[in-house]
């Protein structure tokens, strides 16, 4: 007998008892009762009886000031009318909607019990991590859409900017945005990226990690949900070496120089050969590219592209080639299979913005091809598009990186030059909202590393100091206040 239906069994027992006639006998109610007090007892006789509540998640991480929301369910159904507690308060809270909010160092459990049966409740253990004094020197960088992610010389991993969808990856969502550096819960890593709202990492050991937006499967096969506030494992990958990201995609370069992707495949962006499944949480092997020692993705939700650096200076591309982002006449407008990109070798360094893409040569030449309407080729023309790779107007260049459509490029001496769109001061000469058809040095140097955004550009210093400009509007420059940064400046 199901024990959820104990007490009503009870109840009709007992009244049909009592409307027996005078004349029956009396040993008849009283084994009646009897029988229902062993059914009672085979219930376990405490509220709730063998019903349980389960916490999701089963267990939790927090760094200081960080928060995540809870969630109860029996028997997997949604769990209403349940209140929170947490053994240690000055540790953790919680809120009546399930909201933790770690607040010192240590560990406490929390409990989740139901309003009308308060023998049915749940238990989980949170733990809260130290806050760290703040990033050691920076080693990486890289911006999504709203937010950025960097990495220290100690293999921690840092953000700013929006945490609406996780990307901050400490645990919760909040705060919301922030410009001052959150510390992510993972350790250990020796490269990042960065996509539209989330970002990816790989630590030393040759796994990938992945948080934020999962609207695409780009967090792994690991998340649940639409976003994901801690970083997880993804799965089938154990010995990358370093990894990117754009949009809704990520992709990430192993040992043996193959290359595995997943996320979205809007215009064959997985590069598996198919433009089926549009998109697929499990990474799987990018056809047809082998020695490759470095990948690039560009592009936005429709018009990602990938690039492969190989091992001979040649390179390879797939997904959109809308404006001959791939080198292919644009009659092609995607190809799900990595084609090779005439016209270039001796390649170095690569980079890939949206619709255009970018090479440095080891003579520190630089070559692009794609969309050329606001100059992100850099070759002091304007155009569509070209699809013969173009030099640049640039030289003795070791790096660049390429933002939505823009570019930023260290020099060997140090110091950087930009081109491109000036929409929101990326390009670091002031409040000039045009563009530049021909790269343009800046009046900085020092610097050893930089990075980009969809509309903001990073430089780090030899030490490894960051220094950002362009969009600010979620405070994803790092700046406290003001909406457009236009001049390079220190942002710690």
């Amino acid at each position: 007998m199901p024990c959820g239906t104990r007490t009503v069994y009870f109840v009709m027992h007992v009244t049909i008892a009592a409307l027996l006639p005078p004349t029956r006998p009396a040993p008849a109610v009283v084994l009646l009762v009897l029988v229902c007090s062993v059914i009672l007892a085979g219930c376990g006789g405490s509220p709730g009886g063998s019903r349980s509540l389960t916490i999701a998640p089963a267990s939790l991480e927090l760094a200081v000031g960080a928060s995540s929301t809870l969630t109860a369910s029996v028997a997997g159904v949604p769990a209403s009318g349940v209140t929170w507690s947490s053994a240690a308060p000055a540790v953790a809270q919680v809120a009546a909607n399930g909201v933790v909010t770690a607040v010192s160092p240590g560990s406490t459990q929390v409990t989740a019990t139901l309003v009308d049966d308060p023998g049915v409740r749940g238990t989980i253990r949170v733990t809260v991590l130290a806050a760290s004094a703040g990033p050691a020197a920076l080693v990486s960088m890289d911006g999504g859409l709203t937010h950025t992610v960097a990495l220290g010389d100690d293999g921690a991993v840092w953000s700013w900017g929006a945490n609406l969808l996780g990307q901050f990856g400490s645990g919760g969502l909040q705060p919301s945005q922030s410009s001052n550096p959150v510390r992510a819960l993972i350790d250990d890593v020796v490269g990042i990226a960065a996509g539209d709202h989330f970002s990816v990492a790989v630590r030393s050991d040759g796994t990938v990690w992945a948080w934020g937006s999962n609207g695409s499967g780009q967090v792994g096969p690991g998340a649940e949900g639409d976003w994901q506030t801690t970083p997880v494992q993804v799965s089938g990958i154990t010995d990358a070496v370093a990894v990117a990201a754009v949009a809704s995609t990520a992709v990430a370069l192993l040992t043996d120089g193959t290359v595995m992707a997943w996320g979205s495949n809007a215009n064959g962006a997985l590069g598996r050969g198919t433009f089926t499944p549009t998109e697929d949480a499990t990474p799987a092997l990018v056809v047809d590219v082998s020695g490759a020692t470095a990948v690039a993705l560009g592009g936005g939700i429709s018009q990602a592209h990938g690039l492969a650096l190989l091992g001979d200076g040649t390179v390879m591309a797939w997904g959109s080639n809308a404006l001959a982002a791939l080198g292919q006449p644009v009659s092609t407008p995607a190809s799900a299979t990595p084609v090779t990109v005439a016209g270039v070798t001796g390649v170095e360094s690569i980079g890939a913005g949206q619709g255009f893409s970018l090479v440095v040569t080891g003579t520190g030449d630089v070559y692009g091809w794609g969309a050329a309407n606001v100059g992100q080729l850099g070759a002091g023309t304007v155009g569509a598009y070209s699809q013969t790779p173009v030099k640049a107007d640039v030289e003795d260049v070791t790096a660049l990186a390429a933002g939505h459509l823009h570019v930023v490029a260290l020099h060997d001496d140090g110091t950087l030059s930009t081109w491109g769109s000036n929409s929101f001061g990326q390009l670091g000469i002031g409040a000039d909202s045009g563009f530049r058809l021909s790269p343009q040095r800046l009046g900085v140097t020092g610097f050893g590393g930089v990075a980009a955004g969809m509309q903001f550009s990073f430089g780090i210093e030899a030490g490894g100091v960051p220094w950002g400009w362009g969009n600010n509007l979620n405070l994803q420059v790092g700046r406290e206040q003001g909406s457009v940064t236009t001049a390079p400046s220190a942002i710690w």
